[in-house]
């Protein structure tokens, strides 16, 4: 797929407990220049992540895709338009974490291919600084620890400079 030349921002906000939010700001390289805005309201469990593992493998992507379109745990804002999120994960990593976001339908201009949803992923040190990745339009399938794996179907556009917000 081709990668265009996008300049924007994006802005995370996570909520990490009851009434606590974080809030990352970076840049991403793709199209157009465009500001990304992520709003995270709930963490996505693992008794529903691998629900929807098995859904995927035993009754395929279609299927799967009609249960995940259940979840509202966010948003992703993408220039003026706003996609709700259907889930969200995050897993440890030996310098932080990675933030994994799935949306409902793909992200970004132009169309896509049937059956895709977009994603988001961030990952960052201990102190919320780092990098990232959004793909408009992805098929997803999960590891055995029930985290996406996106196989893109559409465009990749690379989130650096990633850190905490004001």
């Amino acid at each position: 797929m081709r990668r265009g030349a996008l300049t924007g921002s994006i802005v995370l906000l996570c909520a990490a407990g009851a009434g606590a939010a974080e809030t990352y700001v970076g840049t991403a390289a793709g199209a157009q220049t465009v500001q990304v805005t992520v709003t995270i309201r709930e963490y996505t469990s693992d008794d529903r992540a691998f629900a929807l593992a098995e859904r995927l493998h035993k009754d395929g992507q279609v299927a799967a895709l009609a249960d995940l379109a259940k979840g509202d745990v966010g948003t992703v804002k993408l220039g003026d338009k706003t996609v709700r999120a259907t889930m969200v994960r995050q897993e440890k990593t030996a310098d932080g974490r990675t933030v994994r976001v799935v949306t409902e339908r793909p992200l970004g201009p132009g169309t896509a291919p049937p059956d895709t949803v977009g994603y988001v992923e961030l990952r960052l040190d201990a102190a919320g600084m780092g990098s990232g990745r959004l793909m408009t339009a992805v098929k997803a399938t999960f590891d055995a620890d029930g985290f996406v794996v996106p196989e893109s179907q559409g465009e990749t556009w690379e989130l650096a400079s990633v850190k905490p917000g004001p």
